[in-house]
């Protein structure tokens, strides 16, 4: 388990983040969303909400090498005040928003589940809350980018930056979460444990009764 949670927790941090130099992303969502699908299919039959995360995962995966081939979406910018948006080039972003969301509900609800089960309820609380904030920003920024990227609204401009922000820290306390998750034991590990000690005891004192005289 620690090595899916590794796997998901290093996709959501390609996949949430950009770091771009002259347009090129040194952190390619698609390496990203490989590495969540990988991690999430050892997962899946735990719950079914990591059967959502990898099925949103899974489109946009493909969107994510039309960027990387120069062909997806455009940019948008909020420091642009020369350009007008139309709802044809929002509607693209609008729909990718509602997946990352799918994506991001179903691994909170994977991991809160199996949090859950191992008798950790602050990080099955934590899981709750991330996501819901994540839900929040993720509204919020649906209603507030056409009209923040197009001025009329000056102050959504500000709204949008914050959200955006905002949704950056619900990312890393998510990718911190994940980790936190692959340390956990399983229900009935200490009890195997115990057992694999007590055989080993019992095995010393066999090997000591034959060692004397």
């Amino acid at each position: 388990m620690r090595t899916a949670c590794s796997q998901v927790a290093w996709g959501l941090g390609l996949t949430l983040f950009d770091l771009r130099i002259g347009g090129f992303d040194l952190l390619p969502d698609t390496l990203g969303f490989i590495l969540m699908l990988i991690g999430l299919s050892g997962a899946s039959r735990r719950h079914g909400g990591f059967g959502i995360a990898m099925a949103a995962a899974a489109l946009l995966l493909p969107v994510s090498v039309a960027e990387l081939a120069g062909l997806g979406p455009e940019q948008l910018s909020l420091t642009s005040n020369k350009q007008l948006y139309a709802l044809s080039d929002l509607w693209p972003i609008a729909l990718l928003t509602i997946c990352t969301l799918a994506m991001l509900f179903g691994i909170c609800a994977g991991f809160s589940r199996i949090s859950a089960r191992a008798g950790d309820r602050a990080l099955t609380r934590s899981f709750g809350a991330v996501w819901k904030l994540s839900f929040a920003f993720g509204a919020v920024m649906l209603f507030a980018l056409p009209f923040g990227l197009n001025g009329y609204v000056s102050s959504l401009v500000v709204v949008t930056l914050l959200t955006g922000l905002g949704q950056l820290a619900a990312g890393i306390w998510l990718i911190v979460l994940v980790t936190r998750t692959g340390r956990l034991k399983a229900p009935g590990d200490h009890i195997r444990m115990k057992y694999d000690e007590l055989r080993r005891r019992v095995k010393s004192l066999d090997k000591s009764s034959d060692i004397r005289p």
